[in-house]
């Protein structure tokens, strides 16, 4: 890890120490699925802190992208051996692994509405659906697979909102740690951080 570093908070955020950190409107938060990785924490911020509706500076800790090895513990879904090299993204609590089956894609400029979390989307070359799990930033999208696989270039549609948009990348599992080692006996995998800001 590089040396610690000091940046603002988010205001009224509660952030425990080794969690994972992202960049939101130029302030330290907890890692979303999809984010670029920033760091991890340092500081604790807890709801009761006097200073936690402030941008109070946090200490974290810089990441090494495809360096720095850290062993994360799977809070959603089963670590086996197939687990191995693939790559999976943070879950929501910023701090485990969600090894569950899912994909991530990309998508140019979206058509007619908005995409939402929860909704079914279709591709219409391939046929293939998936629910949308999370809406991430840059067009991104992190889908669970129903049926078939969707394809780069092709347009998806939201069958609620009747979004459109042409997927420009489309990658099965995740894009922010990638699995360097097995799970020990506690389940916990060894991950390198392979998206940073």
């Amino acid at each position: 890890m590089e040396t610690p570093e000091s940046a603002p908070k988010t205001a009224s955020v509660v952030i425990a120490v080794g969690n994972f950190l992202q960049w939101t409107a130029g302030f330290l938060a907890n890692l979303l699925p999809g984010y670029p990785v920033e760091g991890l924490n340092q500081t604790p911020i807890a709801s009761t802190d006097t200073d936690y509706a402030s941008n109070k500076l946090i200490n974290y800790d810089t990441i090494n992208k495809d360096i720095d090895r850290f062993t994360m513990p799977v809070t959603n879904g089963t670590a086996s051996a197939a687990v191995l090299g693939a790559k999976y993204n943070v879950f929501t609590d910023s701090y485990g692994l969600d090894v569950s089956a899912y994909s991530t894609l990309t998508f140019n400029t979206l058509a007619v509405s908005t995409f939402a979390a929860g909704h079914t989307i279709t591709g219409t070359t391939s046929s293939a659906t998936a629910t949308i799990s999370y809406i991430g930033p840059n067009n991104t999208l992190v889908v669970v697979p129903v049926s078939g696989t969707l394809i780069a270039g092709e347009t998806i549609t939201d069958g609620t909102s009747s979004a459109t948009a042409k997927i420009s990348t489309y990658v099965a599992g995740g894009t922010q740690f990638q699995v360097t080692q097995a799970a020990n006996s506690l389940g916990y995998l060894q991950v390198k951080v392979v998206q940073t800001a």
